[in-house]
């Protein structure tokens, strides 16, 4: 890779490292509130239902979206820099 292309690159990477935090957490919080909200609604649920179709999708869902709560929470700008680094920079 050329150094205009990895400048340009570099540049990105320092326009944009500050934002991820904050879009992260944001990200994080609304996926948050929706899974306690999904639990809410499957513990409302009368015990027949939860054992339902129903129920299982919705148990399915909440289980899917706290592993990617967990992807999103783990995830290190550090990580982020040395993966890219890695790549433009061998």
């Amino acid at each position: 890779m050329n150094m205009k292309r990895r400048k340009a690159i570099e540049n990105a990477v320092d326009r944009y490292l500050d934002d991820l935090g904050q879009i992260r957490e944001e990200l994080a919080e609304v996926i948050e509130d929706a899974v306690q909200e999904e639990q809410e609604a499957y513990d409302n649920l009368p015990e027949k239902l939860q054992e339902s179709d129903r129920g299982c999708d919705m148990q399915a869902v909440i289980d899917g979206m706290e592993d990617v709560l967990d992807m999103i929470r783990s995830l290190e700008e550090e990580d982020f820099i040395s993966a890219l680094k890695e790549v433009i920079w061998p």
